[in-house]
């Protein structure tokens, strides 16, 4: 995702997942469930097309692969970071604080990834039960 021309803060932790879990029954997919909201002070007056998502891994040890900006791993050419669009872009002033709400969802078949914005203004949840995108199980 290119964001050249962004209103760019510091990435916040969304969802942390830890394998292997050994209470989660091994039948049921649940656990990869996630439902949560961050917020962000806008620092200049912006027209918000979407919110960039990255990943980070610890593998084993010190051994970590990551696409966030700050850390990003030397030579990782095969992760980019996610973009969760909004259909309508959302002009923001300086100084307002947005609530970006995000949930990953998922059944039998697919997970996939549901979100809005629920302040200052709201807008519709995108991608309802994965019908725009989803990845496959």
């Amino acid at each position: 995702v290119g964001s050249s021309n962004s209103c760019r803060q510091k990435p916040q932790r969304v969802f942390t997942f830890a394998h292997p879990n050994w209470k989660i029954n091994p039948r049921s997919n649940q656990h990869n469930c996630r439902d949560t909201w961050i917020d962000f002070d806008m620092t200049t007056d912006t027209l918000l097309h979407g919110m960039a998502g990255y990943f980070s891994t610890v593998l084993y040890g010190d051994i970590v692969l990551s696409i966030l900006p700050e850390t990003f791993s030397t030579g990782m050419f095969s992760w980019f970071p996610l973009f969760f669009p909004f259909k309508t872009p959302v002009f923001l002033k300086k100084g307002e604080r947005i609530r970006f709400h995000i949930s990953r969802k998922d059944d039998e078949h697919k997970v996939w990834y549901e979100w809005s914005l629920t302040g200052p203004q709201s807008t519709p949840i995108h991608n309802s039960q994965g019908r725009s995108h989803a990845i496959g199980k």
